[in-house]
């Protein structure tokens, strides 16, 4: 990849999704799995409730990565985004599991750099 997400000034989080599934598609290792679970976007109040009877548990982060028996978590915020406290309640859940990691990126670039810290080899680099 050749553009710099962290040079996009008002990244949205759905362009930063976007970009962060073909960079994840791509370049993670081939003993590797990801997956995004969209629970967001707009829905009538009768679908949220189908789906929340269907299993939809709020605040699961954007990407989850399965690497070598352990479980890694990224939820991906805007540069001004927080997490909702349905959002801080889950990653703490994650973390007290005791086996698996959960980390906020804002960039592309903190993707690959919370992607090292975590020992997942990737296929490439970010220029």
């Amino acid at each position: 990849m050749s553009v710099r997400s962290n040079l996009v000034p008002d990244m949205s989080e759905s362009d930063l999704q976007t970009l962060s599934a073909d960079y994840l598609g791509r370049f993670l290792p081939d003993d590797a799995t990801a997956w995004h679970t969209p629970n967001g976007g707009s829905r009538n109040k009768i679908e949220a409730a189908k789906l929340k009877r269907q299993g939809v548990t709020a605040g699961v982060a954007d990407w989850l990565i399965l690497y070598r028996g352990r479980l890694y978590c990224i939820e991906l915020k805007t540069r001004k985004g927080r997490l909702s406290p349905v959002q801080k309640s889950w990653s703490e859940t994650i973390l007290n599991a005791g086996s698996a990691a959960y980390e906020v990126c804002r960039s592309l670039e903190e993707i690959q750099d919370c992607l090292m810290r975590w020992q997942i080899p990737m296929k490439a680099r970010l220029i």
